[in-house]
């Protein structure tokens, strides 16, 4: 667990704001995992590719990895129903889990982000991933 400083939170919000502005948003036919390192505005990338880059930038200024997940989740964009699987990257501190999102420059805590979530990623677990506790 990160213990959330003055100068860690200001890292967190500086790279969270770096990648959402540096990467464009591109639906991918086929599905990649990649961490995007030329972050100029144009460079292409779906939500997996902006979670993947934001916790390799954080791993870069020294954030442990062990408290840096990623965490699948659906998204409302009709009133009712639950319509987009979305990848995120949850950020662990002693302050809550923080959620780092390519949809907003804004960062709330797990529990305040109107999302269902599904699996968080589990580094104990055999298959890497497990169930979120958080709705």
């Amino acid at each position: 667990m990160i213990s959330l400083t003055d100068e860690k939170w200001q890292q967190i919000k500086q790279v969270n704001k770096k990648v959402n502005a540096g990467i464009r948003y591109t639906s991918e036919a086929v599905d990649s995992w990649n961490v995007i390192l030329e972050l100029n505005g144009d460079s292409p990338g779906d939500c997996d590719d902006y979670a993947s880059t934001k916790r390799q930038l954080l791993i870069d200024l020294g954030f442990d990895w062990r408290d840096l997940r990623l965490a699948t989740c659906w998204t409302k964009h009709d009133r009712d129903e639950w319509k987009n699987y979305h990848l995120v990257l949850i950020v662990d501190t002693d302050k809550g889990k923080l959620v780092l999102d390519n949809a907003w420059d804004d960062i709330d805590h797990m529990e305040d982000r109107k999302y269902l979530f599904h699996k968080i990623q589990d580094f104990t677990s055999v298959t890497g991933w497990r169930e979120c506790d958080i709705v």
